[in-house]
């Protein structure tokens, strides 16, 4: 909850922002120490689970699949300097995907 406040502290008061709960458990029937991860060398299922979170807990939630836009920032994400507004300028230039 702090940290939403903090986030929710920075942004414009006419940007809407939500925070939503998020399912993390395994698929149904998938038994995660029934079968060794192709990325163990990471961890045990750590990469595979998020990569497939993102796909499927996150743009198939019906929350986001129907926004216009949305943002990911991880835990060591920061803007160092003022930023315009990225989604309005990602909507004039038809921008569909970005990163760094």
């Amino acid at each position: 909850a702090r940290a939403q406040e903090e986030i929710r502290a920075m942004v414009p008061g006419d940007v809407d922002i939500e925070f939503l709960i998020a399912d993390m458990q395994f698929p149904e029937g998938f038994d995660p120490s029934s079968r060794a991860s192709v990325q163990a060398k990471r961890s045990a299922w750590g990469y595979q689970h998020m990569s497939r979170f993102w796909l499927r807990g996150v743009l198939e939630h019906p929350r986001v699949s129907s926004l216009d836009f949305f943002m990911r920032l991880d835990t060591d994400s920061r803007f160092t300097t003022p930023v315009l507004d990225l989604f309005r300028d990602a909507r004039d230039r038809g921008v569909a995907y970005a990163y760094r």
